[in-house]
């Protein structure tokens, strides 16, 4: 599916139009899905709409 959880934190990653990959580059949804594992180190962002969080960026960091 499109959504990780980080944290206990659940994040659809289908309102994501930029994903990063470790060296900086920049990678598809698919291929970012693919890099995420258990223990995988991510960084979201997004905005705060009332108690719905609308997430525009993810990275994966080393």
């Amino acid at each position: 599916g499109n959504v990780i959880v980080i944290l206990g934190v659940s994040v659809d990653t289908s309102t994501i139009s930029q994903f990063e990959s470790v060296s900086g580059s920049s990678m598809n949804r698919a291929g970012f899905l693919a890099e995420v594992k258990v223990n995988s180190l991510v960084k979201v962002k997004g905005n705060l709409n009332g108690s719905t969080v609308r997430w525009d960026e993810a990275e994966l960091e080393d």
